[in-house]
């Protein structure tokens, strides 16, 4: 954390990974099938822990260009918030890894 990499406690991820996702976010399609380059991107960082306003200054973009992403991520992936977003975006960062 102190030189800037996310942290996720081990009990999180045991708990991500025993519990998954609510029913509500399992969904049987690979988000790298149904997102652009761009959008994949944005739910990797999304999943990593980074706001909108800190992809936006990674990827020198404004942070309405994010939030534009996200809301394009939210209706492929049929996600209806953002909390279940952050969710499944986290748990697809663990399991890729």
């Amino acid at each position: 954390v102190e030189s800037g990499q996310n942290y996720t406690s081990a009990s999180l991820v045991q708990r991500l990974r025993k519990g998954g996702a609510p029913s509500t976010v399992r969904h049987s399609a690979d988000p790298a099938n149904l997102l652009t380059e761009r959008e994949l991107e944005i739910f990797d960082w999304i999943g990593r822990g980074h706001s909108t306003r800190e992809i936006a200054h990674k990827l020198h973009l404004s942070p309405k260009t994010i939030s534009t992403h996200r809301d394009h991520i939210k209706k492929k992936l049929e996600i209806d918030n953002n909390v279940r977003l952050v969710h499944w975006a986290t748990e697809w960062v663990l399991t890729t890894n």
